[in-house]
């Protein structure tokens, strides 16, 4: 069948309908108005295309809901499960802060480890910042590396103070 045009009383957005639906209530696609479909033709309307006898139901309160055409449902904004919603969503809990700092600590001490008592305490805090870090699900391959990191940097720390005493007792023998 050919279609008819007609216009939103809402939103006046020009719609294009099927000719079978003119004097029915129609939605419109824009603004989700429903209304009564006519046109000049048809209802005698004063201005071509305009629609009279806009109302203001909702397409839940009709009557012959038995039709077969297709219905287009109303946007609902209250709803959650929204897939047009792209913003990151915030965490409800802080992070695991423990771990990050057990990370940081860790790629710090290697090389720190030159000077041993620095390297030493940075590693110990490596150290024990990652088994607390660990506690937490959250971030706790951060936590493990700042763990690793820590124990790598400990004991090239001990080697190098071990190798500085060393040398420094036998300082005679290396001249």
């Amino acid at each position: 069948m050919p279609d008819i045009r007609v216009t939103c009383p809402t939103c006046n957005t020009q719609l294009e309908v099927d000719a079978a639906y003119e004097g029915e209530e129609v939605e419109c696609g824009n603004c989700l108005q429903v209304f009564v479909a006519t046109t000049k033709k048809s209802g005698g309307s004063t201005s071509g295309g305009q629609i009279r006898g806009a109302t203001s139901r909702s397409r839940s309160s009709r009557d012959d809901d038995d039709d077969d055409r297709p219905r287009r449902r109303r946007r609902d904004y209250d709803d959650d499960d929204d897939d047009d919603d792209y913003r990151p969503r915030r965490r409800s809990q802080g992070g695991n802060g423990q771990a990050v700092t057990a990370l940081v600590l860790g790629i710090l001490s290697l090389p720190l480890c030159c000077c041993p008592l620095v390297g030493i305490a940075t590693s110990i805090g490596a150290i024990t910042t990652g088994s607390l870090g660990m506690k937490k699900a959250e971030n706790r391959g951060m936590a493990v590396a700042g763990l690793v990191l820590g124990i790598i940097g400990l004991i090239l720390a001990i080697i190098n103070a071990a190798a500085g005493v060393a040398m420094n007792l036998n300082q005679n023998k290396f001249r």
